[in-house]
């Protein structure tokens, strides 16, 4: 046996040095990164308060619809998964490379529920001037807030060549040529027609935000920042719907409402009842999940007095009655609640349908002026039947 010489020991301490000095440095990384990972998803994950919808609808919002999606929503969920993957969403959401976001309905389904409650408001101004119509719409998820602001900042770093970029109240905002604007601030993602709108959305969540963490996704009821009708149709809105709206109608707005029915499907008849003349004041109304396709609608009707409200009660009935099985609303029910406000409920079957129809229908109507297609009051392509069942 050939004895061990003091050069070759040195070697071999050295060589078992080296391999747990690398061991122990791969150990070390592997444990960082595990815990950094682990922090990183904390992060990402780590819940975010909403701003109260309430506080975010201006004095010149002439109709407003809050929509909130929780993780055990099934119709709410699904009906949000069928309207993003709609072409006309999908095109204006591209990654930061500008290229389009690919995405199944299935994987679509499970990142809503990873990052909900998710919460929306839309809000419409001048709505009775169809050539001057303000529109802005704010979205705010609870959870992955961190990783949806590095996205929105990246796509608007991304288009900085459509417009002009800056910093605003710590929101990252981009005005295009065209006079809309993109911004994001902490948990909020806002489109909207116009820059000042988004700014008041921003100084709103700024004042109003939260500061604790961990405070409940449930913000607090805030006074509605409206006029006084509008805020009276907002008070006779449940608290927990996962969608409510109002609509008033100074200026012909539930007339221009109307418009998105086509003349072939009831609007004239509908039109006849009064629904949207001088003496209807204001609009409000909500919808509750049944299951993963039925809701029930609540529909609040504020009319000029106990007289006016009374006859468009009796027209309206008339109305569902010869509609019959055909109307889009089923088991329909109406009753004076006060003098002059009208209640309506019923049961809407197959939302997500009727939802898709509405949007399609509105993609429709806005791409008519672009396409310079017929007379000015020429109806668009023909739109396939409202969906009753």
């Amino acid at each position: 046996m050939r004895a061990v010489t003091p050069e070759q020991k040195r070697r071999k301490k050295w060589l078992w040095g080296c391999t747990g000095g690398c061991l122990g440095f791969i150990v070390v990384v592997v444990v960082l990164m595990f815990v950094g990972g682990r922090l990183l998803k904390r992060m990402l994950e780590r819940p975010q308060p909403m701003v109260s919808p309430e506080l975010l609808v201006t004095a010149e919002t002439d109709a407003f619809v809050f929509a909130t999606v929780q993780p055990d929503d099934p119709l709410m969920l699904g009906t949000t998964v069928r309207l993003l993957m709609l072409p006309t969403i999908r095109d204006r959401a591209p990654t930061p490379e500008g290229r389009q976001l690919s995405m199944d309905a299935d994987t679509m389904r499970v990142n809503l529920r990873q990052v909900a409650p998710i919460q929306g408001v839309v809000l419409f101004e001048r709505l009775g001037e169809p050539e001057r119509t303000g529109k802005g719409l704010i979205v705010s998820v609870h959870r992955y807030a961190p990783l949806l602001a590095l996205l929105v900042r990246g796509v608007i770093k991304a288009q900085e060549d459509e417009g002009s970029s800056s910093e605003y109240k710590e929101a990252t905002l981009l005005i295009k040529e065209d006079g809309t604007a993109v911004a994001v601030r902490d948990n909020n993602l806002m489109l909207a027609d116009r820059e000042d709108l988004v700014r008041a959305w921003v100084d709103s969540l700024e004042l109003h935000t939260p500061s604790e963490e961990g405070a409940p996704f449930e913000p607090p009821r805030a006074e509605l920042q409206a006029g006084p009708l509008m805020k009276s149709a907002h008070e006779l809105l449940g608290r927990t719907a996962p969608i409510r709206f109002a609509c008033g109608n100074a200026h012909g707005e539930l007339l221009a409402l109307m418009a998105v029915i086509p003349e072939d499907q009831g609007r004239a008849e509908l039109a006849a009842t009064g629904l949207a003349s001088p003496e209807v004041l204001c609009l409000s109304g909500q919808f509750e999940s049944l299951n993963n396709l039925d809701a029930i609608l609540t529909l609040f009707l504020t009319c000029a007095d106990s007289g006016s409200a009374g006859q468009l009660q009796e027209r309206l009935r008339q109305f569902a009655d010869a509609a019959g099985d055909s109307a889009p609303l089923k088991e329909v029910a109406m009753a004076q609640v006060s003098d002059a406000v009208l209640r309506i409920e019923a049961r809407v079957p197959n939302l997500p349908d009727k939802v898709i129809w509405l949007a399609e229908r509105v993609a429709a109507l806005k791409e008519k002026p672009a396409a310079g297609q017929g007379d000015e009051g020429e109806e668009p392509a023909p739109t396939p039947p409202l969906p009753s069942q």
